[in-house]
């Protein structure tokens, strides 16, 4: 995972299981709304056929975004994403 652990990041904060690819592989999206003195933070993290992976995440903070890290922005607090296509391995019941 990109980044360091820090004290009050709350990663994991929220998560989701989109299909970023459109491959019909749940991704996992997570925030840590706490990172960087509450600046903010999400991850993407690829899914395969088999399993979520840590190599190829993405981070994503606001400066990274091109945007003041403005103090307790909480960015990725709220982590949006769709899964209203079946998903390999994880269909509805």
């Amino acid at each position: 995972m990109p980044g360091a652990v820090e004290a009050g990041d709350l990663f994991g904060g929220n998560t989701r299981l989109p299909d970023f690819g459109k491959d019909g592989n749940a991704d996992l999206a997570v925030s840590a709304p706490g990172e960087n003195g509450h600046s903010g933070a999400a991850w993407s993290l690829p899914g395969s056929s088999g399993d979520t992976t840590a190599r190829g995440a993405v981070a994503s903070t606001p400066r990274r975004l091109g945007t003041a890290a403005a103090p307790k922005a909480t960015f990725g607090s709220n982590v949006a994403g769709s899964t209203d296509t079946p998903l390999k391995g994880r269909e509805a019941n």
